[in-house]
């Protein structure tokens, strides 16, 4: 049993987590990998740790598209093959959204974004289109630097 969702994965060599922030409902989980969509389930929850196991898997390579439907707000994913399937979401609060009275159609917005995040990516992943790191500027000199950058390419100032 994992006490991760990242090790009930299993990942193979070469397999990244893109996304594991797909909660699917009562105990339930999604995770994108650069390889595959995995489904996860609450195993058991102790004081320190939670236990997860992988129910399903769909390979991103079988997916031809996916789509998002706000109305149920859901990822519809359409299949090499044809076939369809629709993963259902959940909006997810912490505490602070309670305390602070967030209303429900802000949290649904922060949904339709998150699931709008996922089909974006999935839809990458499915067409074979690398993905690019975001570019950011340097405040000292200007110039264009990765976003992963610690320094500038150009005139090495710290990029924080």
């Amino acid at each position: 049993m994992a006490t991760e969702p990242s090790d009930a994965c299993m990942l193979t060599e070469g397999e990244e987590i893109i996304f594991d922030d797909g909660n699917l409902g009562h105990n339930e989980q999604l995770v994108l990998t650069n390889r595959r969509l995995i489904f996860l389930r609450e195993r058991a929850k102790g004081l320190f740790a939670t236990t997860y196991e992988k129910t399903d898997e769909l390979p991103i390579q079988d997916i031809e598209s996916a789509r998002s439907d706000p109305k149920e707000r859901s990822i519809v994913l359409q299949f090499k093959n044809g076939e369809k399937d629709v993963i259902g979401l959940v909006v997810t609060s912490g505490a602070e959204d309670w305390i602070l009275g967030t209303r429900l159609d802000t949290l649904y917005t922060r949904l339709q974004a998150k699931i709008d995040r996922w089909v974006n990516e999935i839809n990458r992943l499915a067409s074979g289109t690398r993905r690019l790191p975001d570019m950011i500027y340097c405040k000292y000199c200007g110039a264009k630097n990765k976003s992963t950058n610690m320094k500038c390419e150009h005139c090495g100032a710290l990029m924080s």
